[in-house]
């Protein structure tokens, strides 16, 4: 039975999750080489319903209302500021987008003709959306916790890209 390795379905998550439509894995990554077609007249109807529903999921998302799961759903993280109807309503999002999500995963595996592998490619889209996702989302950890996204720091301290001060620049010259 092939398995791959956690860096080679990080390494798909990132081609997957960019777009591409085949992705051809060298043989440094896999034994044997394999092709991996992620679109399908399915995928493709699951794609655009979830891109068409991403409109509604994503102030819940800014809001910190709903976040990713580290298996490739969403979930519900803190309704707290919402009442009954708009809970129920987040909840059937919530519901819906899980359901093609799950059918995403299930898809491609059954396109590539490895249905054994539909955990894998869910752990490898979970990973990337969480990745990918802006500063101030949430996502939950394996764990249960839940973790505000926040910018990443670069070298000068920062958690913003920005220059470091001139006279900093002039002191290394010095």
């Amino acid at each position: 039975m092939m398995r791959f390795t956690m860096i080679a379905f990080a390494g798909l998550a990132m081609m997957l999750a960019a777009g591409c439509s085949t992705v051809m894995a060298p043989l440094t990554m896999l034994q044997p080489e394999v092709t991996f077609e992620t679109e399908s007249p399915t995928v493709g109807a699951i794609k655009k319903s979830l891109a068409i529903r991403y409109l509604q999921l994503q102030p819940k998302f800014e809001s910190g209302v709903i976040g990713f799961t580290s298996d490739g759903l969403i979930a519900l993280r803190d309704g707290s500021g919402l009442n009954k109807e708009a809970i129920a309503e987040v909840l059937l999002l919530i519901v819906e987008d899980n359901k093609e999500r799950a059918a995403l995963y299930r898809e491609i595996a059954r396109a590539n003709g490895r249905p054994d592998w539909e955990s894998q490619f869910r752990s490898a889209f979970a990973e990337r959306w969480i990745s990918r996702a802006p500063e101030g989302w949430y996502y939950r950890t394996s764990g249960g916790d839940w973790i505000k996204k926040v910018a990443p720091v670069t070298e000068h301290g920062s958690s913003r890209l920005a220059r470091p001060p001139a006279d900093a620049a002039d002191k290394g010259r010095a």
